[in-house]
C-alpha cells in the first residue's frame, strides 16, 4: 500500500502534474490558470521558475489572482516578470514597472508584486 502511494505521486511529478505547495517569495512567474470546480474558484495554478521550473497548485485567493493577472499583462511585453511577495501592505514603492496586488483581507493572504526584469538584470556583469 505504501509503494502504491508514493508510486503514484512520483508519476505525478514526474509528468508533471500540478503539486500542491505554497508559492515561494521570489520566482519568476511564467504563467497561471485559475481552476473552477462545480462553479466556484477552487485554486490557482502557477507556473514558475525557481531553481527549477514547475507547476504549482496553490488555493484561490483574490489577492493572489490579481497579482498573477497583473503579472500576465506586464509579461505580455516579452520580458520575464519576478514576482515578490511584499514585507508590509503599506510601503511598497511603485514606478512604471511595478504593480502591486490588492492589500490581503487576512493576514495569511500574501500581497505579491510584479517587477519587468530588464536584461542587464538576468545577465549582471562580473
Amino acid at each position: 500500500m505504501i509503494v502504491a502511494v508514493l508510486s503514484a505521486r512520483l508519476y505525478d511529478v514526474r509528468l508533471g502534474y500540478a503539486v500542491p505547495a505554497d508559492l515561494p517569495p521570489k520566482f519568476m512567474y511564467l504563467g497561471h490558470k485559475v481552476i473552477v470546480e462545480k462553479k466556484r474558484k477552487t485554486g490557482i495554478e502557477v507556473w514558475f521558475q525557481t531553481a527549477s521550473t514547475r507547476l504549482y497548485r496553490v488555493p484561490y485567493s483574490k489577492p493572489v489572482e490579481e497579482a498573477m493577472d497583473q503579472a500576465r499583462e506586464q509579461a505580455k511585453g516579452g520580458q520575464p516578470v519576478l514576482m515578490r511577495k511584499r514585507e508590509t501592505a503599506g510601503t511598497s514603492t511603485r514606478d512604471t514597472s511595478t504593480r502591486a496586488a490588492a492589500i490581503p483581507d487576512s493576514p495569511r493572504e500574501a500581497a505579491y508584486e510584479s517587477n519587468v526584469m530588464l536584461p542587464s538584470d538576468l545577465n549582471p556583469k562580473s
